[in-house]
């Protein structure tokens, strides 16, 4: 892939990244198996976002509540946004898989 060249003052440098609306896809990608684990050392085994203390669960149940991605973040500093996106992305995977959700005709 070619890189994007700019002018600079000594000659011509590669240009910054841009950013990309897939990038955050991306991440969520590049974390899996990363996203959560359970460990009986924190919150006596509870299913956690790793390198947090804040249960899975938890986003679960504030989006039940109504509650938007934004405001559960905002709440738990701690989860960082790929971590959110790729286990809300897991979960419709695996309830793709087991015919919960069926793709519209």
């Amino acid at each position: 892939m070619a890189t994007a060249l700019r002018p600079s003052r000594i000659g011509l440098s590669p240009a910054p990244p841009q950013p990309c609306i897939f990038a955050e896809i991306r991440d969520t990608t590049l974390m899996k198996g990363k996203i959560y684990h359970s460990d009986p050392g924190i919150l006596g085994g509870t299913v956690v976002f790793v390198g947090t203390r804040v249960p899975v669960r938890s986003l679960f149940d504030y989006l039940e509540r109504g509650r938007t991605v934004d405001y559960f973040l905002e709440s738990f500093p701690s989860v960082k946004r790929q971590q959110c996106m790729a286990a809300l992305e897991e979960a419709k995977e695996h309830a793709v898989e087991e015919g919960a959700l069926a793709h519209p005709a």
